[in-house]
């Protein structure tokens, strides 16, 4: 066991650590009460675990029976680390993180190997983006104990690496997949397949209009995949209705070119059962599970389960901005009782309250101009940024569309000085698919305490 003294650290990077507290005074007892042995850390002390393959709480060997009670310095409980290096542990935010154990034994095997193989090379990724987290020294039993935040269990985990078979030789294992949720810890691959449907490739780029990117309906245009798999993929859902194809989605900086550009992911893997409807070039998959049933009654089913997730073809898909237009821009000055003088044409003391209103909708064609491809009723009322213009200038800079008063991370709203929302909302959707959604903007504010959004303001304030 590892212990430490109150108010200090242990930081785990790297490596393989299996503490043994098999010899704890009050086995299975709260160590917040009773006298229970720390597998890592103490009362008062605090551990992070940033990388490694680090073995807490009870395991059965496969080797013997022994069993191993232990517990972790955690953020609320035993049974969690820190996440991050360093902490300030009289915070109650920082980063947990729990024990996720993956299972490659079977992957071992294939090569004679005994199980506890040093691990050469490593790559871990999460919802398709590298995570940074330490090498494991080694594996234990075919087993890696890795310690992640529960939002990272939550979408799926590939792991890449080469390690050591019992003769020194060094082997490559190819991506292994954790599934989003998943409650078990063994690992297990996709076979790919190819959709080459000119047509339906290429209706995946395609100006935003606020519907998803067509599936693929395997239904009606069955794919057999490659031998000597030699498996017929035909079905989009099963005999009960259920679901058994499923989209893969992550935005990237471009759609990989001829020219052998390569393109950068910018956020993490998002699943779902339909195609994606937001602008940006999109790395897509298509998962089928229509051969992935381990409990299916057909031994031919039940078999490929064993070793695989299902079938899965990988696409590129693009939905490109559309151009938006401004109607019924207005100005008026808020305190303002006479209707004749309402008009923010009208000048004022700088201290009252004036409103610009607008209403912002899609333009009638894709890029603005007469001609063009036209946009569709379907577009979704437009989010973003607005730009104020004085006398054609652009002044301040851009205005956030909210469609709320703006919260805080904990969902509240946050406050100004006087006890008002600092960042109300400005902007109201509306519309329908019909005729068409629009957004309407509304913003109030005080010259005075603005100048630069009046730039003509003078010594009268006026």
């Amino acid at each position: 066991m590892l212990l430490l003294e109150r108010g200090h650290e242990i930081v785990i990077a790297g490596g393989t650590v299996l503490p043994d507290t098999s010899k704890a005074l009050s086995k299975g007892g709260n160590p917040l009460t009773e006298c229970v042995s720390m597998g890592i850390g103490a009362q008062g002390g605090a551990v992070s675990v940033i990388g490694g393959s680090v073995r807490i709480g009870y395991v059965e060997s496969t080797k013997s029976q022994e069993g191993f009670q232990a517990f972790i310095n955690g953020q609320h409980s035993y049974d969690s680390a820190f996440g991050a290096w360093p902490v300030d542990t009289s915070r109650n935010d920082n980063p947990a993180v729990s024990m996720v154990a993956i299972d490659l034994m079977a992957e071992l095997d294939k090569t004679g190997s005994s199980g506890d193989n040093p691990i050469i090379d490593w790559n871990l990724t999460v919802g398709g983006i590298d995570y940074p987290y330490g090498a494991p020294t080694q594996f234990t039993d075919g087993k890696l104990y890795l310690w992640l935040p529960e939002e990272a269990t939550k979408k799926q985990i590939s792991v890449k690496l080469t390690y050591a078979d019992d003769d020194g030789n060094v082997r490559e294992v190819l991506p292994l997949f954790r599934e989003p949720g998943q409650a078990g810890d063994l690992l297990k691959r996709y076979l790919d397949f190819e959709i080459d449907d000119k047509d339906y490739l290429s209706s995946l780029t395609k100006y935003y209009d606020g519907t998803p990117l067509p599936a693929y309906d395997l239904a009606s245009k069955p794919i057999t995949t490659p031998a000597p798999d030699n498996k017929v993929l035909d079905k989009v859902t099963d005999s009960s209705g259920k679901q058994l194809i499923e989209y893969r989605y992550q935005p990237h900086d471009r759609v990989p070119g001829d020219n052998g550009e390569n393109a950068t992911p910018t956020g993490p893997e998002t699943s779902s059962t339909t195609m994606p409807v937001n602008v940006g070039a999109l790395k897509i998959t298509l998962v089928s599970k229509q051969y992935a049933d381990e409990s299916s009654s057909d031994a031919e089913i039940a078999e490929f389960a064993k070793s695989y997730w299902g079938h899965r073809a990988v696409m590129w898909g693009r939905v490109m901005p559309i151009a938006s237009q401004v109607r019924d821009l207005a100005a008026e000055w808020v305190d303002e009782t006479d209707a004749g003088q309402k008009p923010g044409g009208n000048p004022h003391p700088s201290d009252q309250s004036l409103k610009v209103s607008a209403v912002i909708e899609r333009a009638e064609t894709v890029d603005g101009q007469d001609g063009s491809e036209p946009t569709k009723p379907t577009a979704a009322a437009p989010e973003g940024r607005v730009q104020l213009y004085v006398d054609g200038e652009p002044v301040g800079g851009p205005i956030e569309l909210r469609f709320e008063d703006k919260k805080d991370e904990t969902g509240n709203v946050i406050l100004g000085e006087d006890g008002k929302p600092a960042f109300p909302q400005n902007a109201v959707r509306a519309g329908d698919d019909g005729a068409g959604h629009y957004t309407q903007f509304f913003y109030t504010f005080k010259p005075s305490e603005t100048d630069h959004l009046v730039p003509g303001v003078g010594a009268e304030g006026r």
